[in-house]
């Protein structure tokens, strides 16, 4: 089956800060996959779509600062996974 998205994902396990001025939310989130157009985040917190984000993304040394819209939410046990997609591309040193 053909892949879908314009970036491939990756996987890989880091941590990212999110906050959103919207809801006047903020937490810690654990990345399981990243690509250049989005992030795939689980979260103890809800967030909802389409809510956006300001993203400080820790891969190595390096910390991305990085702004998105929530496209996705679903719930997984106690905790959530959430699509997030970048409002511009990226490019990450992985």
């Amino acid at each position: 089956m053909k892949e879908k998205r314009s970036f491939p994902r990756k996987g890989i396990l880091s941590f990212v800060f999110y906050s959103s001025r919207e809801e006047s939310i903020e937490g810690l989130g654990r990345i399981l996959n990243l690509s250049n157009s989005g992030v795939l985040i689980e979260s103890v917190k809800e967030l909802k779509a389409p809510l956006r984000l300001e993203l400080d993304i820790a891969i190595k040394e390096t910390i991305y600062h990085v702004k998105g819209t929530v496209i996705w939410t679903k719930r997984k046990g106690d905790r959530y996974l959430v699509g997030v997609a970048f409002d511009k591309p990226q490019e990450f040193m992985i």
